[in-house]
């Protein structure tokens, strides 16, 4: 998987090249977009099996003037993240995260019709709230959880029309999440997402 998402950085970042001039060059500009879909999250270095959440938020879009298709996003969207437990029980973990990512990326307009993009960069996550003691001490029965993240987050995707599009994205968690079983610094976050968004 770690092979798989650095060859998709690699990807983006020559897509991200301002001397690729098109026909279809997208309009500078700012723009947003709203979307809305479903979180497949995990731990790395965790006894754990995936578990699907809800993904929802909005995203502010700068097309970068002159620059052949480069953009700037930023934006916010609650996520429900987790994991299948199986070290301290047979139950799901469910945690609510706002998540904050600073991209970077390169939008090409096919025609006037279909488009394609692709961005990369930092996000922040802070843990609003959790089931099972998440976020709790080890003392009171929790799993002593970090509720602040971040990480590195890659988005590819299809736009239609201008408008609406589809959007494949993962989330590489650089922070320790939990204090046990193993060190806090080995347990880390990695999410995937497919969600619908609507451009305005």
């Amino acid at each position: 998987m770690k092979k798989i998402f650095l060859a998709a950085v690699a990807l983006s970042a020559a897509f991200a090249t301002p001397s690729m001039a098109f026909d279809n060059e997208p309009e500078p500009g700012f723009s947003q977009k709203a979307f809305v879909g479903m979180t497949i999250a995990n731990l790395r270095n965790y006894a754990a099996d995936p578990k699907v959440g809800y993904s929802i938020g909005w995203l502010g879009e700068y097309m970068l003037p002159g620059a052949a298709g480069t953009y700037v996003n930023f934006g916010a969207n609650m996520s429900m993240q987790g994991f299948k437990e199986y070290v301290f029980g047979n139950y799901k973990v469910s945690s609510h995260y706002l998540t904050v990512p600073i991209h970077v990326g390169y939008r090409y307009d096919i025609n006037d019709k279909w488009g394609a993009y692709a961005d990369f960069g930092p996000y922040f996550a802070l843990g609003l709230g959790a089931n099972h003691k998440f976020f709790k001490d080890v003392a009171d029965g929790g799993y002593d959880a970090n509720r602040f993240d971040c990480g590195l987050g890659f988005n590819v995707g299809g736009e239609y029309n201008k408008k609406l599009s589809l959007t494949f994205g993962f989330n590489w968690g650089l922070t320790g999440t939990i204090d046990m079983p193993s060190p806090a610094s080995d347990v880390k976050t990695f999410n995937s997402t497919i969600t619908l968004g609507y451009r305005f």
